[in-house]
């Protein structure tokens, strides 16, 4: 036994003291962090028992923007009262799983419990799969939450599917141009429902430039929701900007509530374009 240890001291010692030379520190720090990020493990403890896993450095500009910006803070308080607080939801285009991981959180706040809750999250974006799944699996959310590695498309079966960093993956369609191309499966409404059967307290959409084709291709699934909120690019597929969305979501019998618009700038196939929030209640 105290000749397995020396062993291990003996060949431990030339990497610590490697470690104590700052170049070479530094050098083994950034690799690490450029190839090795995820075995880092690191997770941010949020309150009430919860920890935001952080699988990949551009997780934490969704990180940021959701529990340190707030993003949705003020949408939300339009919606919740006393006596009530999203108890069931889509989480469309998840991306790292934040979005849903916040709003459990802001439920526990309010005395709610996380048992009585349940969320299915939706992303076909191959980057972010092992990382939703070790969301639900750190914080003990299998119950509650299940993830779908699909697309929402108005094509069935497969679509054509663009992965780039910084939450910027999307329909081929949509976006600049990539080299890196997926056909992944799309759900439809009837497979959509048979994994989390309706009514939805609410909907949250976030697939960068798709949400015309959610609006018009999945009537079933948004007729039983009692707010939505659609994240907007003005990039979107149905060609008619910003405009388009507010009137298709007044044609498919939805209310504005509340609209944010973002003051940064984007640009798509090297043209200025806009994005926002809208928050939308349902008329029936």
């Amino acid at each position: 036994m105290q000749f397995t240890r020396l062993l291990r001291h003996t060949a431990a010692s030339p990497l610590r003291a490697m470690l104590d030379i700052p170049d070479v520190r530094r050098r083994l720090i950034f690799d690490l962090k450029q190839r090795y990020f995820n075995e880092l493990e690191i997770e941010v403890p949020i309150g009430f028992g919860l920890k935001a896993p952080i699988a990949s450095p551009e997780f934490w500009i969704s990180f940021e923007e959701i529990f340190f910006e707030r993003e949705y803070a003020t949408l939300l308080e339009n919606i919740v009262t006393e006596k009530y607080f999203p108890q069931r939801w889509l989480d469309i285009g998840c991306h790292a799983g934040y979005f849903s991981l916040w709003l459990t959180y802001e439920r526990i706040k309010s005395g709610l419990t996380i048992n009585d809750c349940r969320a299915l999250l939706i992303d076909p974006d191959p980057n972010i799969a092992s990382q939703v799944r070790k969301l639900i699996t750190t914080n003990r959310l299998e119950s509650s939450f299940q993830f779908l590695p699909f697309a929402v498309s108005k094509d069935s079966g497969e679509t054509k599917f663009a992965v780039r960093g910084f939450m910027s993956s999307s329909l081929a369609t949509l976006g600049d141009e990539t080299t890196d191309v997926l056909s992944v499966k799309s759900v439809n409404t009837k497979e959509l429902v048979s994994y989390m059967s309706p009514p939805y307290d609410l909907i949250k959409i976030d697939i960068e430039g798709a949400e015309f084709e959610f609006l018009n291709s999945y009537e079933e699934v948004l007729k039983s929701a009692k707010h939505v909120i659609l994240e907007s690019h003005s990039w979107h597929t149905g060609g008619g900007g910003m405009q388009q969305l507010h009137e298709l979501a007044l044609a498919k019998n939805f209310r504005i509530l509340s609209e944010i618009t973002s003051l940064r700038p984007v640009t798509i196939k090297g043209k200025p374009e806009s994005c926002g929030m809208l928050l939308l209640e349902n008329k029936s």
